[in-house]
């Protein structure tokens, strides 16, 4: 009887120190940061357009200029508000601002509200 509790106790010492030592020599890096996108805006246009971050003035484009900006999370959104018109940009849908859960590339072309989303 003695020896089936020495040999336990034996064993669950063995197995201790060897979960104690996993544990200590064990190393937690960080894992994978959040991924980013870009939006990029083709103005074809003449007019100087706003590019507003989360509802926050973030860059001017102006006419017949590309501009792209890095940076983005699936949880930030974005506006174009048409300064020289003084309207918000819309798409095909009616929609004024879109969610950067992708790259996005829009072509501004003037003549109106509308915008041209590209994924």
């Amino acid at each position: 009887m003695k020896k089936s509790v020495r040999l336990i106790l034996l064993v669950s010492s063995i197995v201790l120190i060897a979960i104690l030592f996993s544990a200590a020599t064990c190393t937690v890096g960080p894992g994978p940061g959040p991924t980013t996108y870009y939006v990029r805006i083709i103005n074809n246009s003449g007019n100087t357009l706003w590019l507003y971050v989360n509802g926050v003035y973030s860059k001017t484009i102006n006419g017949f200029t590309t501009s792209t900006t890095y940076g983005f999370t699936a949880a930030d959104f974005i506006s174009l508000w048409n300064w020289t018109g003084g309207f918000w940009v819309q798409d095909g849908w009616g929609n004024v601002q879109w969610n950067t859960w992708a790259n996005l590339e829009f072509t501004y072309n003037g003549g109106g509200v509308w915008i041209s989303p590209e994924k």
